[in-house]
């Protein structure tokens, strides 16, 4: 009267079968089929079925992680070779504009040797990319400068920083005015910001407070009125008006009058 246990029924069939059909999506994308799990019937071998299952599955999640790993691997080479354009860009670049502030992207890409499309994906515009040279030359500026001794005689620091600062300006050329150029000044200056300006800032400071240096203006003012100085001097190189070989006794001079003079009252 009721059903045998052994009886294999429609419905039984497609209760076993229906763990294996949520697998489909997965399948899918890896090509195994499901065909021999879904035939099976309930009197078939229950460890075959769990074989064949346990198969199945080995088979897509290798797949999938075979895919993955292929994806992680194209795209470690994407942006390798990404990190190699923008090096590229940059260098060349810095190499533009150090001879000529106002070298075009065009300019740039030929002497990179890269397209203005790939350019333009690595920068949005000249502006972009001129902060990002100018970014660049100060964080080489910053690591030189760091190994200029400062102690000792304020005035006599200061030369040394002068000298040493309008060296690395030289090795730069007319990034300076191509940044003077292209940037608003407010990022020009914040572009100063950190190591360069910190370091300025306290020989002006120790200065200060030694008698060495006048205190009746702000250090803000006076390091502001240096880098002034230092810009004037590139200008004046570029436009033929001074010799690069004199600029850092100039700029020396130029600023020791400033920083020196004994206040005056109004």
């Amino acid at each position: 009267m009721g059903q045998h246990f052994g009886a294999d029924t429609d419905a039984d069939h497609q209760r076993i079968a229906h763990p294996a059909l949520l697998l489909q999506p997965l399948l899918d994308r890896s090509g195994a089929r499901l065909a021999p799990i879904v035939n099976l019937r309930h009197h078939d071998d229950v460890g075959r079925r769990a074989l064949l299952l346990s198969s199945v599955i080995t088979r897509t999640l290798t797949f999938e992680m075979n895919t993955r790993t292929v994806s992680a691997e194209g795209s470690t080479r994407l942006r390798a070779d990404a990190r190699r354009n923008v090096a590229r860009i940059l260098e060349a670049a810095e190499a533009c504009l150090a001879r000529d502030p106002d070298a075009s992207m065009s300019d740039i890409a030929t002497e990179a040797g890269l397209g203005r499309v790939t350019i333009y994906g690595h920068f949005a515009s000249r502006q972009v990319l001129v902060e990002a040279v100018v970014r660049r030359v100060l964080d080489a500026a910053d690591k030189a400068l760091n190994e200029v001794d400062l102690s000792g005689d304020p005035v006599v620091a200061f030369e040394r920083l002068v000298n040493a600062s309008w060296q690395v300006t030289l090795r730069s050329g007319s990034v300076i005015i191509a940044a003077d150029k292209a940037l608003p000044a407010t990022m020009v200056r914040e572009a100063h910001a950190g190591g360069l300006e910190e370091r300025v800032r306290n020989l002006i400071t120790d200065g200060q407070r030694s008698g060495a240096f006048r205190s009746d203006l702000s250090a803000d003012w006076l390091i502001a009125t240096f880098h002034a100085v230092l810009y004037a001097a590139a200008e004046e190189i570029d436009a033929g008006r001074l010799d690069s070989a004199v600029a850092a006794g100039v700029i020396t001079n130029t600023m020791l009058a400033v920083l020196q003079t004994k206040p005056t009252s109004i």
